[in-house]
């Protein structure tokens, strides 16, 4: 094993560890915006307008079937007519609430500030760190000195050290066909 295999491990660590938080701040960021949608009433304002939607297309398909042996006179069925506008809020069960989360309101909460801050920090410092032990590993003398240091940090490196006891199978990316590379022995044969 090399310290830039080390290293390379450590930077995949560091985009995990980025991606664990992403994924909890994302959680927070959901809860608090259930709450904060029970208080406005979100939910019971999105049924109504859902309601009044599926109004709107029974009237307009009503008033299509009425007319639809209209001679010289088609119907449209283009994304700006009014069934296909109202389409995505009477089949996707949640597009008026979500519409309404994303266009109605800006939520200038001190709790979403503060979850975005300590999101925003917990980010930096990840980076900080990860960026402080591979400046460590890459100043320690050999890969067995970083392989103890990182260890003695709590790192696993037991998925690590087992590919490391086998580099021909984990060094090799690319299947070969050894019959291609020797072309012209066989010819001469």
């Amino acid at each position: 094993m090399t310290k830039r295999q080390l290293i390379k491990w450590l930077e995949g660590k560091k985009e995990d560890a980025l991606i664990v938080a992403r994924k909890k701040h994302e959680e927070l960021m959901k809860e608090h915006t259930e709450s904060i949608c029970k208080i406005l009433g979100v939910r019971e304002l999105a049924e109504k307008i859902q309601s009044l939607f599926s109004k709107i297309d029974d009237e307009v398909n009503t008033w299509r079937n009425k007319n639809a042996d209209m001679q010289d006179i088609s119907f449209n069925h283009s994304y700006r007519n009014i069934s296909l506008t109202v389409y995505d809020y009477i089949n996707h069960k949640d597009a008026t609430f979500d519409r309404i989360i994303s266009r109605e309101f800006t939520d200038k909460t001190l709790a979403k500030k503060n979850l975005d801050n300590a999101y925003s920090k917990m980010q930096s410092e990840i980076n900080r760190n990860y960026t402080n032990v591979i400046a460590n590993v890459q100043n320690l003398k050999d890969a067995k000195t970083g392989v103890e240091y990182l260890t003695e940090l709590g790192f696993d490196l037991t998925e690590l050290i087992e590919r490391d006891k086998r580099p021909v199978a984990t060094a090799l990316a690319v299947d070969i066909d050894a019959k291609y590379l020797f072309i012209q022995k066989e010819v001469k044969e």
